[in-house]
């Protein structure tokens, strides 16, 4: 043939296109049913760092790296509670490095909550009467908590770009050896 337009006027687009693409081509992780093996498949899944509530854990086997848990509920139901919860429960029992991008909470409230949960009292009521716990104390939980760099921060108020949401998110990782990554919440 002349040239490729004439082998697609002749109807080999299919020839043409396999001296670009010799091999069956799909992207890096794009895999097909018949790629799999049964070998694989049979492969137990590991267990993930256990949660604190029993009923929870028997439903999730843990928490897993490499994997979304979205905790959804109503309004006013405890959401954010729930996964400050997972925070401190991660980075005081099991040593892990969480980034908490809290986008409707301040970062100074969401840092005053773990020192709060180290102490057992309520968060609003810390935020409210810092004196609630002695000096000594909450120097005890800053220095566990703060001071180790266990804990990373996202200083920001309301909705965020996706693509910046994302930026930060990898920066967290990758740069601050993130280990978990808490947004609440999503829908904003």
């Amino acid at each position: 043939h002349k040239d490729a337009g004439q082998m697609l006027i002749d109807g080999m687009g299919p020839s043409f296109e396999k001296l670009f693409y010799p091999h069956d081509f799909h992207p890096e992780k794009v895999i097909r049913g018949s790629e799999l093996t049964i070998e694989k498949l049979r492969e137990r899944k590991k267990m993930g760092i256990p949660l604190p509530w029993p009923k929870l854990q028997s439903k999730l086997q843990g928490l897993r790296k490499g994997e979304i848990t979205l905790i959804t509920g109503g309004s006013g139901l405890g959401k954010t509670q729930v996964v400050r919860e997972l925070g401190f429960h991660l980075v005081d029992k099991h040593n892990q490095v969480v980034a908490n991008i809290m986008l409707e909470t301040p970062m100074l409230d969401v840092a005053r909550s773990y020192i709060a949960m180290d102490n057992n009292v309520p968060p609003y009521k810390l935020i409210f009467n810092p004196k609630m716990i002695s000096e000594e104390d909450y120097q005890k939980s800053f220095d566990k908590l703060l001071a180790t760099d266990k804990l990373l921060f996202l200083e920001h108020w309301g909705s965020l770009d996706s693509e910046v949401l994302l930026r930060k998110m990898k920066y967290f990782v990758l740069a601050m050896k993130a280990d978990w990554i808490i947004l609440d919440h999503a829908s904003i």
